[in-house]
């Protein structure tokens, strides 16, 4: 059974297995090399989803310190989705394969990486996200 909704739209993953489609299809997204910040992120989405304390998962030593890796993990996430989409719709062949959840699902299951990647493209350049972000600019306040 898959689960059908909600950020998991692209990765699609199996349930029970969430965590680990989420690491490995990310992999088509950022490149290879990126498993630590994907896992970061999948962590902290499911804390949230999970009502459990959001700072708590980063493992930093501070509240500030700890939001700030939020907020990093929140615009990277979003420059990602900001490449994803138009990708998806603009890239001959690729809109096919997201339709719904059983081309997606052929999409993941049935394609080689190769495949997949040859219709995605290059990776986004996620370093360059973290780069833009500027933690001066933040607010912390609650």
């Amino acid at each position: 059974m898959k689960d059908s909704g909600g950020p998991y739209r692209c990765i699609l993953p199996t349930r029970r297995r969430t965590e680990r489609h989420f690491l490995s299809r990310t992999e088509l997204f950022v490149g290879p090399g990126h498993h630590p910040w994907a896992r970061s992120v999948y962590g902290i989405r499911s804390a949230v989803e999970h009502l459990n304390d959001r700072l708590a998962i980063t493992g930093y030593p501070t509240e500030r310190e700890a939001k700030l890796a939020i907020l990093r993990h929140t615009h990277e996430s979003q420059e990602l989705a900001r490449d994803c989409l138009p990708r998806i719709l603009t890239r001959p062949g690729l809109l096919s394969h997201f339709r719904d959840d059983t081309t997606l699902d052929q999409f993941w299951e049935t394609m080689t990486h190769a495949q997949r990647a040859r219709l995605w493209g290059d990776p986004f350049k996620l370093a360059q996200a973290g780069t833009e972000f500027d933690p001066e600019l933040a607010t912390l306040d609650e």
